[in-house]
């Protein structure tokens, strides 16, 4: 199954390690290390033009994502018809 994390991007669910709250990431030290450190190895996606409401890690890439934490975790939910 596939999340669809807005704009015209989507991930396999499974690949899946984390939906974190840009705010909250951009905010904190270690956060901003963890996006520096993406950006400098090629592996963050953005969206020119567009905000990042939250951000999408798996294991190789951290993509940004204009919908909220909530609606990525519903979206997640509904595909998996459990709690995520």
């Amino acid at each position: 199954m596939y999340l669809h994390i807005g704009d015209d991007r989507v991930i396999p669910l499974k690949e899946i390690v984390a939906m974190l709250h840009a705010d909250a990431l951009e905010e904190s030290a270690g956060g901003q290390a963890f996006l520096t450190a993406a950006r400098r190895s090629g592996r963050l996606r953005l969206n020119p033009g567009r905000r990042a409401s939250s951000y999408v890690v798996t294991g190789s890439t951290v993509y940004a994502s204009p919908l909220s934490t909530a609606t990525l975790r519903r979206r997640a939910v509904s595909l998996k018809g459990q709690d995520v």
